[in-house]
């Protein structure tokens, strides 16, 4: 049998989607961002891994207070320090490609380096495909502002967004939905990356976020 990856994104679609993840099967590996590890442990979701890139101080807060934690946290080398230096789990370093440092440090220390795509899920989808995963499916990974709500509740940055010249873009039901440029260009670096693998099965299990080509559609199951 295959190897499946969930990843878990903060999109607001995630919330719709929670009981699913209490019911996964044994054999998914659960990969979620950082920003919902709180979220997920509140209702006894512990993910197999956490990943986490924010270089900011103030995100932190993302997993501050939590205590002994059986999820590996992969901290990206770009994170803020405290990531690495006061989660209370075990801690990995992953080194990005096309950073000095990180270029010179993962050389120095001979180890591979990651693509990030610019975002913690586009990082998380990058090490996914480093696990060796044959499907991927992507939960709560709107990439656009579905009502202009930016996260799911019980996360530091969820809040309501002003979508006045935004751009439209498919969705993935087939209408119109709001996003920036930046989620835009995490949908475009997905979609050439699934390109890439053409050997792996991609799912997006949004419910109300952007539609993301080469993902099939599952949708009342993970």
């Amino acid at each position: 049998m295959g190897k499946k990856v969930l990843i878990v994104g903060a999109g607001p679609s995630l919330d719709a989607r929670m009981a699913e993840l209490e019911n996964k099967d044994d054999d998914t590996i659960i990969l979620a961002v950082a920003t919902v590890l709180k979220k997920l442990t509140n209702r006894g979701i512990i993910p197999d891994y956490a990943v986490v890139m924010d270089s900011q101080m103030r995100t932190f807060k993302q997993i501050e207070g939590l205590k002994i934690m059986d999820t590996p946290l992969l901290v990206d080398s770009t994170a803020c320090w405290r990531f690495a230096e006061e989660y209370q789990g075990k801690r990995y370093i992953v080194y990005q490609k096309g950073f000095q440092e990180a270029d010179r440090c993962a050389k120095e220390e001979r180890c591979q380096q990651y693509e990030t795509g610019g975002s913690v899920t586009t990082l998380a989808l990058e090490i996914a495909l480093r696990l060796g995963a044959d499907s991927i499916y992507m939960l709560g990974v709107d990439l656009a502002y579905p009502d202009g709500i930016s996260h799911a509740t019980g996360t530091m940055d969820r809040m309501d967004r002003n979508t006045n010249g935004m751009k439209k873009v498919k969705s993935v039901n087939g209408d119109e939905v709001y996003t920036d440029l930046l989620f835009d260009s995490y949908r475009i670096w997905i979609e050439n990356k699934i390109k890439e693998y053409p050997q792996v099965n991609f799912y997006n299990l949004s419910t109300c976020g952007a539609y993301i080509e080469g993902c099939g559609r599952i949708s009342n199951q993970a």
